[in-house]
């Protein structure tokens, strides 16, 4: 009797703790970018079947450095240091769907939008850049998708965005990842 209820607990509940899911490069795009007393950005899924609850994705407005022979997914960020949220879906968001982060608050028209951690994005009124990724920054990871809203006249262009030529440009300046 015991051997059976363990065994029906598993095949209940066994699945329910790791619903996190991988995504990839273009699974989501970010939809908007504020700057303002409180700075919010906001994303849509673009993954086929949408994604689970528990999906984690991370966000910072750090630039990216990477030179060419320094591709997403390996150690190419920039040395300023900047901030980075952490939001992990509460529900299971359809393909379609829209994500609101505002401070550490997410928001998500049908339900909880889940729950946000980590130091709110300081995005800057003169320009920024946020990337979403999975893994971690000093690690092994996986770049989901970027926007870029800094413009420096003559500098700033859409192959290399900010073209930066050292490690640690201001907070504000990114390449743009290959």
């Amino acid at each position: 009797m015991r051997k059976s209820l363990l065994y029906l607990f598993v095949l209940l509940f066994g699945g329910l703790a790791s619903n996190a899911q991988t995504l990839a490069l273009g699974d989501i795009a970010f939809t908007g970018y504020n700057s303002g007393t409180t700075d919010e950005f906001s994303f849509v899924i673009l993954k086929t079947g949408g994604i689970p609850a528990g999906t984690v994705i991370s966000f910072t407005d750090r630039g990216w450095y990477g030179v060419p022979t320094n591709t997403c997914g390996t150690n190419g960020w920039a040395t300023a240091t900047e901030t980075e949220v952490v939001w992990t879906s509460a529900v299971a968001i359809p393909y379609g769907r829209q994500v609101k982060i505002s401070g550490l608050t997410a928001t998500y028209p049908y339900g909880a939008g889940g729950t946000v951690t980590g130091t709110a994005l300081s995005l800057g009124a003169a320009g920024d850049q946020i990337f979403a990724y999975q893994g971690t920054q000093t690690g092994a990871y996986t770049m989901l998708a970027g926007i870029h809203m800094n413009v420096e006249p003559g500098v700033t262009s859409a192959t290399n965005w900010d073209n930066i030529t050292a490690a640690s440009p201001s907070g504000s300046q990114s390449n743009k990842p290959a």
